[in-house]
């Protein structure tokens, strides 16, 4: 196919026009306004709006497009990826209204640097979401995803052996505040490749075939004999059964007998049992699975929170996620057990403790600056330098990118306020001897641990400065 791009001009609004046979060269599209894709066929539309939708270049991926077409081929997940669809060109006018609200509210969007490609991933959707002045990511039932289901501005980013980390992906963003989900399903993964399509079975449980044959369990009421269907044929009439064991014939279920349950019986290694063990192969990668060790998923609708408004237009710079792939570190969660431990023991034994924080108030300034890489080598220096300043038995965590805790055991409160000083100085002097003078403003505070209130009582009265110079 060739390369080239056709304008098309309205008003004060320059339209890319993409026609079919014709290949869409991203970088092309930047100084576009929007972009209309007129495509007969609709595997060439989907290969053109997911070639931008999936661009790493927020002027191309936030692009306003629209279908032009009288063949009637767009379906849900198109319809939430494209702008709107225009059937003449006398509705450009529509369609230019769209393009100047969504360009307009892009304009609000301020540029960031990310931690993860999760971050990156996460900003980009609700990005795209607020741009077009949405509230709702759901989930559209799709065939020819790997999970059955497809979240367009999310799922537009993964290749497609890798669309369960979607999942992985709303499950950060809904743990960060910046989603709310809504329960619509559950689903079982594969355990080996988290394809979703598999295939049930019932298999013997001796050799695992599923060439198994049933008949019903039946029960004799007057003489008690039990056994399958099969022992209870007449030889003389095939329409009546007659007991193998006294040789009555069988006439009312209920009054004569009952059938209790099913007995199997397996083809290929002649066991019979009651009982069959489901499993469940993979269309993809073939894995037979015990139904029981399947790995489920939850599928919700989410909603954007007030929080995840403003992470759309300040950026995600990282999550709590990001933050516990840092060596000499713990996680957060792990961080508040040992805090409670540390109140309890402070009960029984005759010492003092503390918590501290550093916050790097103006790091948003210094990590757009510096970029993902830099900022991610500047953390791991923060956290050395940290702790080479104290003891290894006390406990590093981070609250964000911009604010580490850490613990202070058995420590007399003046002289943990005095290394805490000294961090400071030295997290000050570091990043301006590595980022061209940068003057890094590092509020800090120690906290004095009281036995008479709750760890996270005291976590907010310890944190609760920082929102005084932000």
């Amino acid at each position: 196919m060739k390369t080239h791009i056709s304008t098309i001009k309205y008003e004060e609004l320059d339209f890319c026009y993409f026609k079919d046979n014709e290949s869409i060269d991203v970088r092309g599209i930047i100084e576009f306004n929007a972009v209309i894709i007129n495509c007969s066929d609709k595997v060439l539309a989907n290969h053109a709006i997911h070639k931008i939708r999936s661009n790493n270049n927020e002027a191309v991926y936030l692009k306003p497009i629209f279908i032009y077409n009288k063949v009637d081929y767009v379906d849900a997940i198109m319809n939430e990826l494209v702008d709107g669809v225009i059937y003449s060109l006398e509705q450009l006018g529509n369609a230019a209204d769209i393009a100047r609200k969504i360009i307009l509210k892009s304009r609000d969007l301020v540029e960031v640097s990310y931690v993860s490609f999760e971050t990156y991933v996460i900003t980009k959707s609700l990005r795209y979401l607020y741009s077009r002045s949405k509230n709702t990511l759901e989930p559209i039932t799709y065939r020819s995803s790997k999970i059955g289901y497809y979240f367009p501005s999310l799922s537009s980013n993964y290749e497609s052996n890798d669309e369960n980390k979607v999942l992985d992906v709303l499950k950060i963003a809904e743990d960060e505040g910046l989603l709310v989900g809504e329960f619509c399903e559950n689903i079982y993964l594969c355990n080996n490749c988290f394809d979703g399509f598999l295939n049930y079975r019932e298999v013997c449980p001796e050799c695992g075939s599923s060439n198994l044959n049933s008949e019903d369990l039946i029960h004799h009421f007057p003489c008690a004999y039990i056994g399958p269907a099969s022992d209870f044929t007449n030889e003389f009439n095939s329409y009546d059964m007659q007991c193998p064991k006294c040789s009555k014939v069988l006439k009312h279920i209920g009054v004569d007998y009952d059938k209790p349950s099913v007995i199997f019986t397996c083809r290929k290694c002649n066991s019979t049992f009651q009982d069959v063990v489901i499993k469940a192969k993979c269309t993809s990668c073939s894995t037979d699975t015990d139904v029981e060790y399947l790995a489920p998923r939850e599928i919700k609708k989410y909603t954007l929170t007030p929080k995840g408004k403003y992470a759309a237009i300040s950026g995600v710079a990282n999550t709590k996620t990001d933050m516990t792939r840092m060596p000499g570190t713990v996680d957060k969660a792990t961080f508040d057990v040992m805090l409670q431990y540390e109140i309890e023991r402070m009960k029984v034994a005759d010492i003092d403790s503390n918590i501290a924080f550093l916050h790097l108030s103006n790091s948003k300034e210094l990590y757009t600056m510096i970029g993902k890489d830099a900022r991610t080598n500047l953390l791991t220096d923060l956290v050395q330098v940290t702790r080479n300043s104290i003891r290894p038995s006390d406990i590093i965590s981070f609250d964000s990118s911009s604010t580490l805790l850490f613990s202070m055991n058995e420590s007399n409160h003046k002289e943990a306020e005095k290394v805490v000083e000294k961090i400071a100085k030295l997290i000050i002097q570091l990043i301006k001897d590595n980022f061209k003078n940068f003057e890094a403003k590092v509020v800090y505070k120690v906290h004095a641990l009281d036995t008479h209130l709750s760890y996270q009582e005291q976590l907010k009265l310890l944190l609760a400065d920082i929102v005084k110079h932000d």
